[in-house]
């Protein structure tokens, strides 16, 4: 007599066998999807598949409220494809929940991408806190310095020497958060640039 397994049980047989906890399984299968929808989102040619996957990232903020990082996912795809004030509740939410909850690399990004579109959307004495915080929390994190370099120009402290600075930083620096955000600030001074 052949017995067929449904494939749902097979699925919880084989994570026995591999030890995984449903906590596990469920935060496996998120990563999965956020890789899924970052890939949809960077290929910039196709609106569509952008939209398809910022609309995954919001339904996985929605499903999983509790995880921060669905959140902080969401709130970087939509400063990415340039919604900086919806961007900026799902900052907010994140760090209501508590930054310190994120993944230890993306802390400190945290504070660079929501200090950004706080200066982004004007709100400059916010972003000065928000940077802030960040800067005294990862001092060593120089995307936090160069981001706080934008946000005076952006008030008229000092452009042309803030200028230079980030140019020299970006062009010269191999530190690995100047590089992380190396797209972000290539483009921000150069629009800095252009108003002067």
């Amino acid at each position: 007599m052949h017995t067929t397994v449904s494939s749902k049980t097979h699925t919880n047989q084989l994570d026995q066998c591999l030890g995984l906890t449903r906590p596990m399984y469920i935060k496996i299968q998120i990563d999965k999807q956020l890789s899924q929808a970052w890939e949809w989102i960077r290929q910039n040619q196709d609106a569509e598949l952008a939209q398809k996957g910022l609309k995954m990232l919001e339904a996985l903020a929605h499903q999983y409220p509790e995880r921060i990082q669905t959140h902080f996912e969401y709130a970087g795809a939509l400063d990415y494809l340039g919604h900086e004030q919806l961007a900026a509740q799902s900052y907010e939410k994140v760090l209501e929940m508590g930054v310190e909850d994120l993944p230890l690399k993306q802390r400190p990004e945290f504070y660079v991408q929501y200090g950004s579109t706080l200066r982004n959307l004007r709100l400059y004495a916010k972003a000065h806190l928000i940077l802030d915080q960040g800067m005294q929390k990862y001092p060593e994190y120089m995307a936090l310095k160069a981001f706080k370099a934008l946000l005076r120009i952006s008030e008229g402290d000092q452009p042309h020497t803030h200028l230079r600075w980030l140019k020299i930083l970006v062009e010269e620096s191999r530190d690995s958060s100047i590089l992380r955000f190396e797209r972000s600030l290539r483009n921000y001074i150069k629009i800095e640039q252009d108003n002067l």
